[in-house]
């Protein structure tokens, strides 16, 4: 987890690049939106991810 002022250095530059009439709600879902999106990244970084063609193959779907 990243440290405090990370944080706040991160919500900063999230707040600067929002539209002047971004809504609560599309705020709301860039901050909820955020942590997720880093540890996707992390997951493909480490390898730990599934394409989809193999997910298939696994249980015998097809395309």
């Amino acid at each position: 987890m990243p440290g405090t002022n990370q944080v706040k250095d991160q919500a900063r530059k999230l707040v600067d690049a929002l539209l002047d009439d971004v809504t609560w709600d599309e705020f709301a879902r860039r901050v909820y939106e955020r942590p997720m999106i880093e540890q996707s990244r992390a997951d493909v970084a480490a390898g730990r991810i599934v394409t989809s063609d193999r997910l298939r193959e696994r249980y015998g779907l097809k395309r």
